[in-house]
């Protein structure tokens, strides 16, 4: 079975606006921009040097992950559209949240930290649908 940073569903693809057909390189780039800060060793770390000599304004220290850093070498270092490598790292966030491995954001609005109310607008799981989600009916 895939880990979720390595598996795209059609409604995740949905959701963060993922181009499924990126799906390799936004993965590939996150990965290398986490090797070069120290956060992971997974494929790039022969390149570590050469890649915090080459993206200086990317690297804010060792094991100092930035989004802002992250997009911006996703998007300098492997030549990825902007929109896309925003959306990979939001994606990424929020599934790292969820796994319980980062805790949220302490400036994000409440109903980003869980404090969304059950009982709210979409309480009946019968509406949870891409249609209604779009405001088809």
């Amino acid at each position: 079975m895939a880990e979720w940073w390595s598996d795209l569903t059609p409604l995740e693809a949905w959701v963060f606006g993922i181009d499924p057909a990126l799906l390799n390189a936004l993965l590939l780039a996150h990965i290398r921009y986490q090797d070069m800060i120290g956060v992971t060793d997974l494929e790039f770390t022969p390149f570590r040097d050469e890649d915090r000599a080459a993206f200086p304004k990317c690297f804010r220290g060792e094991l100092i992950y930035s989004m802002d850093s992250a997009i911006a070498f996703m998007v300098d270092a492997c030549e990825l559209p902007f929109e896309q490598a925003t959306m990979w790292v939001c994606r990424a966030l929020v599934q790292n949240v969820r796994s319980g491995l980062y805790e949220a954001p302490r400036d994000a609005p409440h109903w980003a930290q869980g404090d969304v109310d059950p009982e709210g607008l979409y309480s009946d799981p019968e509406s949870w649908t891409l249609e209604d989600a779009r405001g088809y009916t």
